[in-house]
């Protein structure tokens, strides 16, 4: 486990509940966790594009990993398995959290003007690649901090063929699919996907026009689709 560097605008988290109260009341203990959770996430929205991602205080990424580790353990050891609380409900947690992150950016982007112009269509693009990217980088740091509840719970969970359970990094590009580029949204509905597909389609035309920099712009965005699985020739 690695542990993050010294940084002034690391995130500090109250203390967890009490080793005793772990044991004794999962329900604190798991809104505690579901609480830094969204913190984490709510941290990623306001850092100002292209900033680093958040970092964690020293103390704050010990005290995730550790109450992570403590839940998923004390969940084993309860009778009968799956109850009150377990795995599945700090996953679940987390998923709600990726799901009200990805829902903000989908309503940033639509938020922007009209795409067919040349420099709205720069900015929604831009912006697009800004917010995957920091999405990609709180993946990494999730998954860091949820290693015990992976290891334990997701994994065994997938074991068992269930099609609703994928590790975490993967769980954060299936909801960024779904609720970003509406990937599986019926086409009436799908807002934020057919904006994003103008705007590409505008900047195509200003690349096949001379246009370096856009050239360059569409290409990265292709890409960023080609690395999840979206665009021509990949499965949706």
């Amino acid at each position: 486990m690695s542990l993050p560097g010294p940084s002034s605008t690391s995130l500090e988290f109250p203390k967890p509940p009490s080793t005793e109260k772990k044991a004794s009341n999962c329900v604190a203990t798991l809104t505690w966790l579901k609480t830094n959770i969204a913190t984490i996430y709510s941290a990623g929205r306001t850092t100002p594009p292209p900033d680093n991602s958040p970092t964690l205080a020293r103390s704050a990424y010990l005290d995730m990993y550790s109450t992570v580790h403590s839940f998923c353990m004390d969940a084993k050891q309860r009778s009968p398995p799956g109850g009150p609380l377990d795995g599945e409900d700090l996953y679940r947690g987390l998923k709600d959290e990726i799901k009200t992150h990805c829902s903000e950016v989908r309503a940033l982007l639509l938020g922007s003007k009209d795409s067919a112009e040349a420099d709205d269509a720069r900015q929604i693009i831009g912006e697009y690649l800004a917010r995957w990217d920091m999405l990609a980088r709180l993946a990494g740091l999730v998954k860091n901090l949820m290693q015990p509840l992976e290891r334990d719970w997701v994994v065994r969970s997938m074991s068992e063929k269930r099609k609703d359970v994928v590790l975490v990094v993967d769980l954060h590009t299936v909801v960024w699919k779904r609720e970003v580029l509406e990937v599986g949204v019926d086409s009436t509905e799908a807002a934020t996907g057919s904006k994003i597909e103008k705007a590409m389609k505008t900047l195509q035309k200003q690349g096949e026009d001379g246009s370096e920099s856009d050239g360059h712009l569409v290409e990265r965005f292709v890409e960023s689709l080609k690395s999840i699985g979206v665009g021509p020739g990949k499965e949706h």
